[in-house]
Order: structure tokens, then sequence, then C-alpha cells
């Protein structure tokens, strides 16, 4: 039976200095991925968005590089090293059969799949823009009234940056039938969206912000975005599927990160492209005065904005 010296190197110093080197190893990978994190963020807060791409490809990197380090420091007998050259073989092998897979990922832009919406995905957008925000969706119920929101618009006219949301009338049928499918009052959606609105327009008129907001008139749930999809700085887009009728609003639903890789030759198969194809469809097809008036949007926000959150409660 082999003991624990003939396993390992007989040279105890060279044992002693591999495993400290090891340890040191396992320290710098965190540290390093810790710095990138950082580096990668579109903005430099306590939570952000950042691009995993890089993580990867630095973390398969410094794994054939460990597997290497060890085959060096347990050179004592061929067949222990032959045993050490296979495993670092495999270890690379295993490297170029992720990174291959990953790459069909990065040639579609892809930055990032969640399997499901996070809770905090507006407040890490809107910490994560300064220049531009696009946003199509049903309302914005989930986001008006967040402080994120409001310091990001301030932002945004610091920088002469521009706001555009695609929301749905609020008198869109579509709204009626979405909450009878769900089980709610047939006016709910309808609510959300007169007082979504009339928050953008108080925070319009409070910041002196040129917030552009189209609505589109759903007549049928049918009708409603496919997506609801937000572009930050027109450098990301995050989107996930819109789902009418469900308890969850289809927040259990993939979420996807996208880049705008604008500098490769093939951009309309990047799924930013996708997403934002589809965004300026429905923004150039929409209408640029709904069947409500903005001073009718101001006056049932402030009439009916406590009122409503507290029947929400």
């Amino acid at each position: 039976m082999e003991t624990l010296n003939s396993i390992w190197s007989t040279d105890f110093t060279i044992n002693l200095l591999a495993g400290f080197t090891e340890l040191l190893l396992i320290f710098i990978i965190k540290l390093i991925r810790e710095i990138l994190i950082k580096k990668l963020t579109l903005y430099n807060r306590k939570r952000y968005l950042y691009d995993k791409r890089y993580i990867v490809l630095v973390q398969c990197i410094i794994a054939i590089f460990t597997a290497m380090l060890f085959l060096y420091f347990n050179y004592d007998s061929l067949t222990k090293r032959g045993v050490f050259i296979l495993m670092a073989l495999l270890c690379t092998i295993l490297c170029i059969l992720i990174l291959k897979e990953t790459f069909k990922f990065w040639n579609l832009g892809l930055s990032h799949i969640a399997s499901q919406i996070a809770i905090d995905t507006y407040s890490i957008a809107f910490k994560s823009t300064n220049r531009s925000f696009y946003l199509v969706g049903t309302n914005a119920y989930s986001f008006s009234n967040l402080l994120e929101f409001e310091h990001m618009l301030k932002r945004i006219r610091e920088s002469s940056g521009d706001v555009k949301l695609l929301l749905a009338d609020p008198n869109s049928v579509g709204l009626v039938e979405a909450a009878s499918n769900r089980g709610v009052r047939e006016n709910l959606y309808e609510n959300q969206a007169r007082l979504s609105l009339g928050q953008i327009i108080f925070l319009k008129r409070k910041l002196g912000i040129n917030i552009e907001v189209r609505m589109y008139n759903a007549r049928t749930i049918d009708e409603l975005p496919i997506f609801r999809a937000m572009f930050l700085d027109e450098q990301y887009c995050v989107a996930s599927i819109s789902v009418y009728g469900r308890a969850d609003n289809g927040k259990y639903f993939p979420q996807i990160f996208a880049k705008n890789n604008s500098m490769q030759n093939k951009i309309s198969k990047t799924m930013y492209n996708i997403v934002y194809r589809y965004f300026r469809s429905l923004w150039n097809n929409s209408l640029q005065i709904s069947t409500v008036t903005e001073n009718e949007l101001f006056e049932y926000w402030t009439k009916h904005a406590l009122i409503i959150n507290k029947e929400n409660e």
C-alpha cells in the first residue's frame, strides 16, 4: 500500500510550495473574477449588469494554467507524469468544448440568460443606464414610481439623451381581456396604465426632460406585445416573453441579456438587433396621440394615485 509520501512528490519542499501555489491560484481566480465584474459594469453601483463572457474565458484559461502547474510540481515519476498530462489534456479539451458552446451564444450577442425574471430587474437596469432608455411593455406600473427610475431620468437629461416608452393605450380592449383571463377585475390594467402614465407625466414636468411616449391600441389580447424589453444606452437589451392571463404575469419565464455587437458584420442576426427591430416596428406603427390627453392622465394620477395604491396593497 502506497503511503502519502509515495503518492505525492518525495520532495517535501516542492510539495509544500505546490500546495501554497494552488491556494494562491484559488485566491487569484476569485480576485480576478471580482475585478472583471467591477470593470465590466455598465454603471458603477452596488447592483449592476455585467458581461459574463470575458469571465468565462478567463476562468477557462486559469483552469488550464492550474492543471499545467499541478503537473509541473508533480513530475517525480514517468507514470504519474503521464496521469497528470492526461488530466491536463482532459481539462484543456473540456475548456475548449465549453468555449465552443459559449461562442454560439456570443455570436448571437447573448451576455446572460436567467431562468426567470429577477425581482429587482428594473432597479438594476435603471442604475446601469446613463444616456438613453427605450422600453416596450404593457404599462409602466411596475417601475414608474421607483426612485431609481427618477435618478436615471436625471442622468439622461444631463447627458442630453432620450427616453422612449411604448405602452398600451389605457382604453385598449386587450387589457380588459387580459385582466379577465387572469381572473382579476377588468379595469385593473386600465387603471394601472392610467396611473403609471400620470406618474411619467409628473416626472416629465418635474425634471424638465423630454420623455416621448407612444401608445398602441390592442383590440384583442393577441395584439399586445410579444416581448417586454428595455434598451439601455443602446448597448444592452433586457427582454422576456410577455404572458397574459397568468397569475404570475410570466415572471417565471426566462430573461435574456443581449449586447449590441455593432462591430460585427452580421448585426441583423444578433438577438439585440432582432428585438430592437421588433421595437422599432411597433414604435413606427404606434399612435403619437392616444385616446386620452396628457392633462386627463395627469389629473387621474393626481386624484387616484393614493386610492389605487391602497387597493393593491
